[in-house]
């Protein structure tokens, strides 16, 4: 007798929806100073994008699912190479 039987639903997993060249474009406009590496991320919540570099601020629209989280720019840069 099987002890573990398989799951009978799916999960679906959270994915962020952005156009490759939009995520790229963004992503450069994070900061790049080693004294602030707060600003090395790109922010993903509500719905958009965000960006700063310590003087300028980039907003994107882009489907989040509800997710927020922060991921860094050089993973992001990486994703898209």
């Amino acid at each position: 007798m099987n002890e573990n039987p398989p799951p009978t639903s799916v999960t679906k997993a959270a994915v962020i929806s952005v156009p490759t060249n939009v995520l790229e474009a963004v992503a450069k406009w994070t900061g790049t100073d080693e004294g602030r590496p707060h600003l090395h991320q790109v922010l993903f919540t509500k719905g958009t994008m965000v960006a700063v570099d310590g003087h300028r601020m980039v907003i994107a629209p882009c489907e989040t699912f509800g997710l927020t989280l922060g991921i860094d720019r050089q993973y992001l840069l990486a994703a898209v190479a």
